[in-house]
């Protein structure tokens, strides 16, 4: 995993800023798949998601978004977007606070440039903690996403 993959760097769109400008305080996303401010944009691998088991949570986000896609078609919705990013940065964070990590000095924190805020760009947290995360907002009806059809109606 390279630096840029998890600070955001690579990605710039244009219609809606670029993610970096977006990531000022730390990567914004839910849960580590989505980022507040880009429709339907899944990064699967991407900023605060799990990362002990690349494969296995790699498997886990691609199912996540798959089974989000299908969800939006059989509910006539075109368009997603998250609305907790800050909930989910706590968290993030509430994993990091308290261990080893909270001193390191490394990219994982963004420390090694005056880019944005200090904040814990990967997922702290246990594999099965991650996937219990990520059931939870697809059993409250995608808790967190906001979703519009074609013609703009949620």
């Amino acid at each position: 995993m390279t630096r840029e993959v998890v600070t955001t760097e690579v990605i710039e769109l244009v219609a809606a800023g670029s993610l970096k400008e977006h990531g000022i305080s730390g990567p914004p996303t839910y849960p580590g798949i989505q980022s507040a401010g880009f429709p339907n944009l899944f990064m699967v691998g991407g900023a605060q998601s799990a990362t002990q088991s690349i494969p296995r949570a790699t498997e886990r986000q691609v199912d996540r978004v798959t089974d989000l896609i299908t969800w939006m078609q059989e509910h006539g919705m075109a368009f997603d977007e998250t609305t907790r990013a800050g909930e989910w940065i706590d968290h993030v964070h509430s994993g990091s606070v308290s261990s080893l990590l909270e001193k390191a000095e490394s990219w994982t924190f963004d420390s090694d440039g005056p880019r944005s805020a200090r904040a814990y760009r990967l997922y702290a947290g246990r594999w099965p903690q991650y996937r219990e995360k990520i059931g939870d907002v697809e059993r409250d009806g995608y808790r967190g996403c906001t979703f519009r059809s074609h013609d703009g109606n949620n």
